[in-house]
């Protein structure tokens, strides 16, 4: 309900009528006595004993001259004591007891009164109805037009509410009360759908000399027209409202809430450095204000969309540091943790999201958790990977993100070589129907061959990559899976379909400048090499290098080419390949079995210039 409205002053009666109200003739001393101490209460608002000195007078003289007023007085005393249920059971009392009562009509609104401070609506309503039809010039009308347009808006009866608000409007321009009515008119028809008629209602209160009780109605006003003025698409107009409304009382702590919904407008419409002013000027004016921690946030977010995400970062580590309390420290928690692992910073990403872990509401908590675990992942913790990604999958079985946390807890076995493990949950992975792991599929089929490569399971491989080469196309990684055919063919001795699969990873324009182009190089070489076939050997052996090739592999290929010489008879190429092993690749594994063979070839050489 909107405010609790300042009891009425009764003019009817004053007290000093009450005490100068002719008495009877055949009442007692102590009667009069009775009587005059509870007005006296009255009279010096003392509103308990007032109510417990009329209830005493009721009892001990029940047909005094007086029992009408006594009986009107202590339902005022119950209400003004803050009794309102009380209250409206004496008012009822009295309407019951003095039906033709010169109080009647104040009665039934104060009754009405009665029951809206107590949250009785029905009750309310029909007292307040009565009164309007006992006396519709009344003074106490415009209240109760009031009251009964809060209770239409409380149960959703925003045309009765509008009605209703706009005769207290009318009728009481310079009342307290006005621009609550206002108000409540404003907010009826934006309910109601008439835009413009809310946008018009609540105008009026966002410009002009305001008096300090109204305040706080205009700047509700500016919010709620501001309002209307966007679903009428006028932008400039809601955002003209709120900029006025914030320059209007500049010091004043409800202007944050302007500041905030000027800075909310100002994103939806892209103009995302106005939106970063207004957040900041809640950061700079506002510094002890309990909400700051959203001006913070919703700072941040501006900052990431004018591409400043290092400045968007400080603001949420100011608002980690500052309000660990508060309702975004989760989400900002998690922001960091996010920032981190898109740099690398596996060990920040994983800290911060154990941070946003102990506190995450239901909805955010599956995202962290699976950030948790990749972030555990990449720092080789596997129990606490493991442990974040099942935790996931139990209590967030439902969730979109949790198919992604079944990879990685597929992948963690991978990374780890258990390779048994990895190929056992990759095949649940691969025969998932979920909308959310179908971009993970391509790689989760991958890794389901690269697990039963690894296991020699030659069969099965040439099955997986046959298939998802099938399905996935488009697939960047597709020359990995040719590079696994390959594999698997030479371990079958299928030395042909093993270069034809080799040359398809080169043939794929996306695997150039990779390390598997590499491999897949040195591995042709090699098929030729188990095929005796030196000749060929060599000169692919040769081939191996340029970008992307590790070092260790460009010594590896030097040393089989090497051998290939020595194999042709051809001492002389031999040394020249081992001799450029030990001058470039000094530190490389093979440098000791080079330096070897380079003796041997050396006195094959020998014995060649000798003959």
């Amino acid at each position: 309900m909107i405010g609790k409205i300042r009891t009425l002053r009764i003019a009817a009666m004053t007290v000093a009528a009450i005490l100068c109200a002719p008495g009877d003739a055949s009442a007692s001393d102590d009667d009069e006595r009775a009587y005059a101490a509870a007005a006296e209460h009255f009279q010096q608002a003392r509103w308990k004993q007032a109510a417990e000195a009329f209830e005493h007078y009721l009892g001990e003289a029940p047909e005094h001259a007086w029992v009408e007023q006594a009986r009107f007085y202590r339902a005022e005393s119950l209400l003004r004591d803050g009794r309102p249920a009380e209250a409206a059971e004496a008012f009822a009392t009295f309407l019951q007891h003095e039906p033709s009562s010169a109080l009647r009509g104040v009665a039934l609104f104060r009754a009405g009164e009665a029951h809206y401070l107590a949250d009785r609506r029905d009750e309310a309503r029909r007292r307040l109805e009565q009164a309007l039809a006992a006396d519709p010039a009344a003074p106490t009308t415009p209240r109760a037009w009031f009251y009964l347009g809060d209770l239409a808006a409380v149960d959703e009866d925003f045309a009765t509410a509008a009605t209703a608000m706009s005769i207290v409007a009318a009728a009481c321009p310079d009342d307290p009360r006005h621009a609550k009515a206002v108000l409540g008119r404003a907010r009826a028809e934006l309910q109601l759908g008439n835009l413009a008629a809310a946008a018009a209602a609540a105008r009026p209160l966002t410009f002009g000399p305001l008096s300090e009780a109204d305040i706080e109605s205009s700047i509700e006003a500016s919010l709620l027209a501001a309002e209307a003025e966007v679903l009428l698409k006028h932008d400039d107009e809601a955002a003209a409202v709120l900029r006025r409304a914030a320059a209007a009382r500049p010091d004043d702590l409800r202007i944050v809430d302007v500041l905030s919904a000027l800075g909310k407008l100002e994103s939806r419409r892209g103009r995302h450095q106005a939106a970063l002013d207004a957040f900041e000027q809640i950061e700079r004016r506002f510094p002890q204000h309990p909400r700051c921690y959203a001006a913070l946030y919703d700072a941040a977010w501006e900052l990431q969309e004018l591409r400043r995400p290092a400045d968007a970062e400080r603001k949420w580590v100011v608002l980690c540091e500052t309000y660990e309390s508060c309702p975004l420290y989760a989400d900002a928690a998690y922001r960091l943790a996010e920032a981190a692992m898109r740099r690398g910073d596996h060990e920040a990403a994983y800290r911060r999201a154990c941070e946003a872990a102990k506190v995450a509401g239901a909805e955010l908590s599956p995202h962290v958790l699976l950030l948790q675990g990749q972030a555990a992942a990449e720092l080789e913790r596997w129990p606490e990977a493991d442990a974040a990604l099942a935790k996931l999958e139990i209590e967030h079985r439902h969730d979109g993100v949790t198919p992604i946390a079944s990879f990685w807890r597929a992948e963690i076995p991978f990374r780890r070589g258990d390779y048994e493990s990895a190929v056992a949950r990759f095949q649940a992975i691969v025969k998932s129907s979920s909308p959310v792991i179908a971009p993970s599929l391509p790689t989760a089929w991958l890794r389901l061959a690269q697990a039963q490569a690894e296991r020699r399971e030659w069969p099965e491989v040439l099955a997986a990559a046959r298939e998802a080469k099938a399905r996935f196309p488009q697939f960047e990684q597709a020359y990995e899976l040719d590079y696994l055919r390959g594999r698997a063919h030479a371990a079958r001795a299928e030395m042909l379909e093993a270069r034809a699969a080799y040359g398809d990873v080169l043939s794929d324009a996306r695997s150039r400048g990779t390390e598997t182009a590499a491999l897949a190089r040195f591995m042709i070489a090699e098929t030729y090499f188990h095929q005796r076939n030196f000749e060929a050997a060599a000169t692919a052996f040769t081939r191996v290098g340029g970008e992307g090739t590790p070092v260790d592999l460009q010594a590896a290929a030097l040393l089989q080419a090497g051998k290939c010489q020595e194999h042709l008879g051809r001492a002389a190429d031999a040394l020249s390949q081992y001799d450029r092993i030990l001058k470039d690749f000094a530190t490389s594994p093979y440098a000791a079995e080079a330096a070897g063979r380079r003796t041997e070839a050396a006195r094959a050489a020998d014995a060649s210039q000798r003959k």
